[in-house]
């Protein structure tokens, strides 16, 4: 089974009107060569991929206007180096140290010399730990399990104040079961539980609003918070999204997808 093309088409419940939301395409690898995504009817994000003979990423294409036709749109692109399991930016200068247990520091620079970020990659190819800076002072630390799973994120201001963190949480088969962002006042902005079925496919998200920070705070009952409900076919892809507020089903989101 090879996709060709994915498209979403959302339906708000009050209303008799159908919205295409989005549509990515693949070539005949199951790349994903090109994305858009549409409001009132015009493209509001526009991406294309180019991919090397080992299907990696080489070339992304960001395009970015407010018409319907890409002639109208200003290109801005990103170029990408491959040096065994660890990727790299064309654009940046790095510095690359191996110590004997078989970990890679991979370290970027800004143009004026000063450290931009450092990242730790064990034997395996994946990164564990990572630290972005500004003017030398630490502003992001995030680090991961040893497949590469993201595990925490924390934010700091220049003078080393924290910010914001998030912690997240896997199951046996290392899928995201929850996720915690915490904001600088100490209170939880975001509380999501991810349920899945017995095939390993996301059938419930729920975000549990616990304070003002949430977006949805001043508008649902904390006990409900937003939930996300996910149908499949008989390929095991997506076929319906329906979104909660208040345990009220409010949108319809609705995937079609075309095959090789």
């Amino acid at each position: 089974m090879k996709i060709r093309q994915t498209t979403i088409i959302s339906h708000p419940l009050d209303t008799d009107k159908t919205h295409i939301k989005s549509e990515t395409f693949f070539d005949n690898l199951g790349n994903k060569i090109e994305y858009k995504e549409f409001k009132s009817g015009k493209i509001s994000a526009w991406e294309k991929y180019n991919y090397d003979s080992d299907n990696r990423i080489i070339e992304l294409i960001k395009y970015s206007g407010d018409s319907y036709k890409i002639e109208d749109y200003k290109p801005c692109v990103t170029k990408y180096q491959y040096e065994n399991a660890c990727k790299l930016v064309a654009d940046e200068k790095w510095v690359k140290e191996i110590n004997t247990e078989g970990m890679t520091i991979l370290s970027a620079f800004h143009l004026n010399g000063t450290v931009k970020y450092k990242k730790y990659i064990n034997a395996q190819g994946y990164c564990f730990e990572e630290n972005h800076f500004a003017k030398s002072s630490l502003t992001k630390r995030i680090l991961s399990d040893d497949v590469g799973n993201i595990l925490e994120e924390r934010n700091f201001r220049s003078d080393g104040l924290a910010l914001n963190y998030t912690i997240n949480t896997y199951n046996a088969k290392k899928q995201l079961c929850r996720r915690q962002c915490t904001s600088r006042t100490g209170n939880l902005s975001e509380n999501r539980i991810l349920k899945y079925n017995s095939d390993g496919l996301l059938v419930e998200d729920i975000d549990h609003a616990l304070d003002p920070d949430n977006a949805f705070a001043d508008i649902i009952d904390s006990s409900n918070g937003y939930n996300r409900k996910y149908v499949y076919n008989s390929d095991k892809l997506i076929e319906t999204e329906n979104l909660y507020l208040c345990g009220e089903l409010i949108m319809v989101y609705r995937y079609s997808y075309l095959y090789w």
